[in-house]
């Protein structure tokens, strides 16, 4: 798969005609045109009347794949390369960039129109285009870069991932430590993605990089989930940390054919071809090599994730993170109830250890966009207490302190009120951006957190949409009490599902009930 490629209707040297030929004659099984700023539809378009698009019967062949054994190529379409600031590839989503745009309203806006995206060449915009050296390094080192995207990543789940290699790796030469830097702060409960795109703007330059799916059967929805969920890994022929400046590939690149992992006894087996040594990689370093890395050998060179990098003498292929979980303290922040009538949304913070704590130092963020929170916001539960509570620009800082010995912090820390504003809709982004904990003893913790995406229901109590919650909406709470999702009706009633439990319950009339306007 090409997930980036040009034509003339961009920066591109060839008609999209041309280019869509081109892959499917090396073999590509799914394409997706991106250029810039421009939006791409159907590759049978006629409403383009300076360049050459497929015909329909062309299109229907290529689709079909009847002069390719029965191998067709996928189109992914509504994709463009939104360009107007750092460029972002969006999928699945018709719209284009308009002036203003920044690479953040570009996924946004991908997102609330049901769409996917992956980052392009970040080391465009890091510093680490085209550097090998340690200068490359250090961009990709950069703490306040890694945030950037750390905090994008967290806060739009419908972005996939980001461009590994781009190219012939030039823009991306330094972009894989950028990838490791990412990975360290937010697996195992929010994986990026690494692809492999040649970025092609000519027919000779395609073939190069590309992204090997694993999916059952090859089609639109099959590749999105495989997207979505890192079922594939990426190839490239060259690149230029890993194989050397002055590495030419000869032969087939390295194919991964298997991968068991066992969850018993802790470790990853890779099977493949085309390969002649298997690198594991953990927090941007090298620490085993060989077809299976046995976990609890590494469990000093592993914090949260591991990677494999194939290489033989056709190139290098990478598998995507494995999420890993090692016996340290986890805090985070999961939906636990709803909002009313768009008033808010109650959220549980947990902490999961073996070891006890008794004292914590937290930052929440939050999107201020959509809602907000206040110190009495913050309810502990019994046996501990919160001080210090402050809040700027979307991430509230706050201490836990544990009332004695008997009382540690441990499991369920607080209940969270956060305050919807007007026209809040779903994904309602929350992330545990630090944790510093104290057992009591010298040394404290700098311990894990994990973002959290709650997507929130918002429920409505004004069932009829009337004005405000009445005596009709209690009456339709009643005369439906006690149906649930096997009822015939409940596409017609389900609006009075409060809670999203799939039945009408005494929690349904009690929420209903506590919003009732008495006339």
């Amino acid at each position: 798969a090409d997930f980036h490629a040009h034509s003339v209707e961009s920066d591109g040297g060839d008609a999209p005609s041309a280019m869509i030929e081109e892959h499917y004659k090396k073999g590509f099984d799914i394409l997706s045109m991106t250029d810039h700023n421009f939006l791409s539809t159907t590759w049978d378009r006629t409403d383009r009347t300076n360049t050459t698009y497929l015909t329909s019967a062309r299109l229907a062949q290529i689709t079909a794949g009847t002069d390719r054994n029965n191998r067709g190529m996928t189109a992914i379409l509504n994709a463009d390369e939104q360009s107007l600031s750092d460029h972002v590839n969006t999928f699945f989503a018709p719209f284009n960039n308009v002036a203003g745009a920044t690479l953040e309203s570009s996924i946004a806006k991908a997102e609330e129109l049901g769409g996917i995206s992956h980052m392009n060449h970040p080391g465009r915009y890091t510093g680490g285009a085209g550097k090998i050296d340690a200068a490359g390094e250090a961009a990709s080192n950069n703490p306040t870069t890694v945030s950037k995207y750390v905090n994008l990543f967290n806060k739009y789940l419908s972005c996939v991932g980001m461009e590994i290699i781009n190219k012939k790796d030039g823009d991306s030469a330094s972009d894989r430590i950028l990838w490791d830097n990412i990975l360290k702060q937010t697996m195992p409960g929010r994986p990026v993605w690494g692809f492999s795109n040649d970025d092609t703007h000519a027919l000779a330059n395609t073939g190069y990089s590309y992204n090997m799916m694993l999916m059952p059967e090859n089609n639109v929805a099959n590749v999105r989930k495989a997207m979505e969920n890192g079922t594939f890994y990426a190839t490239a022929l060259v690149s230029y940390r890993e194989l050397g400046t002055s590495f030419v590939a000869s032969g087939a690149a390295p194919k991964i054919t298997n991968i068991v992992v066992d969850q018993k006894e802790n470790s990853i087996t890779l099977q493949g071809e085309n390969y002649t040594t298997i690198e594991w990689v953990a927090d941007g370093k090298i620490i085993a090599t060989g077809n299976t890395i046995d976990l609890n050998q590494y469990e000093d060179g592993i914090n949260n994730y591991v990677r494999a990098q194939l290489k033989g003498a056709g190139g290098i292929s990478f598998t995507q993170p494995f999420g890993v979980m090692i016996d340290q303290p986890i805090v985070s922040i999961t939906g636990e109830g709803y909002g009313t009538n768009n008033k808010a949304y109650y959220a549980n913070m947990a902490f999961e250890s073996k070891n006890n704590f008794y004292a914590g130092e937290f930052e929440i963020s939050y999107d201020t966009a959509k809602m907000s929170l206040t110190a009495n916001d913050v309810k502990v539960v019994d046996g501990l207490s919160v001080i210090n509570f402050q809040t700027q620009e979307g991430v509230a800082k706050f201490t836990v302190v544990a009332l004695g010995k008997e009382k540690p912090i441990a499991g369920k820390i607080a209940s969270l009120t956060f305050n919807l504003n007007d026209g809040a809709k779903n994904n309602l982004y929350v992330a545990v951006t630090k944790a510093l904990l104290g057992d009591g003893n010298i040394a404290s913790i700098q311990t894990k957190a994990q973002a959290s995406n709650l997507k929130a229901k918002i429920s409505n109590t004004n069932i009829n949409i009337s004005n405000g919650t009445d005596i009709q909406d209690l009456s339709i709470i009643g005369l439906h009490y006690g149906l649930n999702t096997t009822s015939t009706e409940w596409d017609k009633i389900k609006v009075a599902d409060m809670n999203f439990d799939g039945k009408l319950d005494i929690v349904d009339l009690t929420i209903v009930a506590s919003n009732y306007t008495v006339k």
